[in-house]
């Protein structure tokens, strides 16, 4: 998994600033369809919302729509969540 920096936003509002996310690719990235998946590191379960679309902006200027699936304990700190998604879009 590649570790990146952005924003999470939902519709114009951000939700997340900054936003953690993890990505793990998964093919060829030619922006011609979704073919990537992660998680986000959040803070607690009121941070985003299984179910919800958001847009993920990265700091490299790419930018994709995501749908958080849900969210688990992060094994590597106590009493933070990762909200595991599935994308939408291809991240360009």
């Amino acid at each position: 998994m590649h570790h990146f920096r952005g924003i999470l936003k939902e519709g114009s509002e951000p939700r997340l600033d900054p936003a953690n996310v993890y990505i793990e690719y998964l093919g060829p990235q030619d922006g011609t369809r979704s073919n990537w998946n992660g998680y986000l590191l959040v803070p607690d379960a009121s941070a985003v919302e299984p179910g919800v679309l958001y847009t993920l902006e990265l700091s490299d200027g790419r930018s994709g729509d995501l749908i958080v699936d849900r969210l688990v304990p992060d094994d590597t700190a106590p009493g933070r969540l990762r909200a595991i998604f599935y994308t939408e879009t291809p991240l360009a």
